[in-house]
C-alpha cells in the first residue's frame, strides 16, 4: 500500500491502527493504538468532497425541520452550553456549524454580539428568519483569514467531529480568538457506554471522527490551545434513542429513532412524551454516568494565551 493511500491516524499521525471493533453500519472504524482517536476508514467514506457529503445531511430539509419538543432539548443545551462557556459580559461569540440556531438566539438574548458561520445557504436563511442572526456561509479556513483575533468566544458543538483535518478546524478556530478567548467544543464520546450498541445516535455516516477524553486532549493542545475544563455529558433522551435505533431489525434512516418520521399525531407526541418521561425518571444514572465521563457527549473548553497573540 502506498503512503498516499493508507489510513493515518488525524490526530498523532500514527498508521499503528487496529479495528475498533465498534458496531459502526456504515463501513469501518479504526482505532489508533497511539492516542486512542477513532476514525473513518477512508475506503468507508463516500465518494465525494467533504463539503457536499455534509450538505447532503445538513442542507434544506435540516434547516427546515421541527419538532415540537425538540424546542426543549435544544433549550436544554444551550443554557448549558453557556453556564459551561461562561462568557464575560458583552461578549462577540462566533458559532461554528448552529444548526437550528438555538445556541445562537440565547447568547444574543444574553446582550453578547453573536454570529454564525456554516456551509449550507439554507441554515443561515432559516435562522436570519427566525431570529433576526446573521450566519455567513463561507469556508472556515478562508474566515479565519479575514476574521482573525476578533472573537472572544466560539462554539463548536457537534461540529468538529465532522472535518476531515480536525487539528487544522481548530488552529483556524485559535485564529479567530482574541488572546485570551475562549472555545467551548463537543463531541460525540467515544468513551460512552452507548458506544458499544449498534443504534447509538453517535454512529451517523457523516461523522470521520471519533473523539474519547485521550484524543480530544492531544487534539486541542497541538492546536495550541490550553484546556480549563472537559467533562462529559448524558442527555435526558440518550438511552431511549439508543435502545430503540439498536432493536429495529433493520438500520434506521440517519436521524430518526423508534417511530417513522412521518408518523405524527398522537403518536408522535406520546413517543416524545415517553422519552422526556424516562429521562427525568432516570437522572441519578444520567447524573453518575456523566460523573464518570462516560456520558454520550464529551465536552471541553480551551483558552487561547496570550502567547499565542
Amino acid at each position: 500500500m502506498s503512503d498516499e493511500a493508507r489510513d493515518r491516524c488525524p490526530i498523532c499521525g500514527s498508521d499503528d491502527l487496529s479495528r475498533s471493533g465498534a458496531p459502526y453500519r456504515w463501513g469501518e472504524l479504526l482505532r489508533c493504538l497511539i492516542c486512542e482517536h477513532v476514525m473513518v476508514t477512508r475506503s468507508s467514506q463516500p465518494f465525494l468532497e467533504n463539503r457536499d457529503r455534509q450538505l447532503q445531511f445538513f442542507g434544506e430539509v435540516f434547516a427546515y425541520k421541527q419538532a415540537w419538543l425538540n424546542g426543549v432539548y435544544d433549550d436544554i443545551n444551550a443554557r448549558r452550553t453557556a453556564k459551561i462557556l461562561a462568557p464575560g459580559r458583552h461578549q462577540k461569540i462566533i458559532e461554528i456549524g448552529p444548526g437550528q440556531g438555538v445556541v445562537m438566539a440565547h447568547m444574543s438574548a444574553k446582550s453578547h454580539e453573536v454570529q454564525g458561520l456554516d456551509l449550507s445557504q439554507s441554515v443561515s436563511d432559516v435562522i436570519r428568519k427566525r431570529y433576526g442572526l446573521r450566519v455567513v456561509v463561507e469556508d472556515l479556513a478562508e474566515f479565519s483569514l479575514r476574521e482573525a483575533g476578533l472573537w472572544d468566544a466560539a462554539v463548536m458543538r457537534h461540529v468538529l467531529e465532522h472535518f476531515e483535518d480536525p487539528i487544522s478546524a481548530l488552529k483556524n478556530v485559535s485564529i479567530l480568538l482574541r488572546a485570551g478567548g475562549r472555545l467551548y467544543v463537543a463531541v460525540p464520546n467515544m468513551d460512552s457506554w452507548h458506544r458499544r450498541w449498534r443504534g447509538w445516535s453517535g454512529f451517523e455516516p457523516y461523522h470521520l471522527q471519533y473523539f474519547g477524553r485521550k484524543s480530544l486532549t492531544q487534539c486541542i493542545g497541538i492546536a495550541g490551545l490550553t484546556i480549563v475544563r472537559m467533562g462529559s455529558y448524558e442527555s435526558l433522551t440518550g438511552w431511549t434513542n439508543t435502545v430503540l435505533r439498536s432493536i429495529r431489525r433493520q438500520n434506521p434512516s440517519v436521524g430518526t429513532i423508534g417511530i417513522p418520521p412521518n408518523r405524527g399525531g398522537a403518536v408522535r407526541q406520546l413517543f416524545e412524551v415517553t422519552r422526556l418521561t424516562f429521562g427525568l425518571l432516570s437522572s441519578p444514572v444520567r447524573w453518575t454516568q456523566s460523573w464518570l465521563g462516560r456520558g454520550e457527549e464529551l465536552f471541553a473548553v480551551a483558552q487561547k494565551t496570550i502567547a499565542d497573540k
